[in-house]
């Protein structure tokens, strides 16, 4: 997949009902930070993909509020509602069409600036 395709699957489906779209998407294990405050760790792809479940379960839906594609990242401006909570920006860092590094920031430009450096 191109980070143009990988963009477009991700906006659908962390907006979308179907949280097992993700599991194409992510390889056996990738490094996850959940918060902004969480440093990576590796992760089994089951567990990212029930975080987002879970959410999805107590109520809250995704607003995508902006995108960002690099050759080897993918930014998206998310917010979960109900609740109006915060944007966090969720750096989606790509290696051969798949996210291998999965980090959530607080700040934009911070997010930005991680998802243009080179791994």
């Amino acid at each position: 997949m191109t980070p143009t395709q990988v963009t477009a699957a991700l906006r659908e489906a962390l907006f979308g009902e179907d949280m097992l779209a993700l599991f194409d998407l992510l390889p056996t294990e990738v490094l996850w930070s959940p918060g902004p405050t969480d440093l990576p760790v590796l992760t089994a792809r089951p567990t990212v993909i029930e975080w987002y479940r879970q959410l999805r379960a107590r109520g809250a839906r995704t607003t995508v509020g902006e995108t960002f594609t690099y050759p080897d990242a993918v930014v998206l401006g998310l917010a979960w509602e109900p609740g109006g909570s915060a944007v966090r920006y969720h750096l989606f860092r790509l290696v051969n069409g798949r996210v291998t590094l999965l980090q959530v920031y607080d700040d934009r430009y911070e997010a930005l600036v991680a998802a243009y450096r080179t791994v």
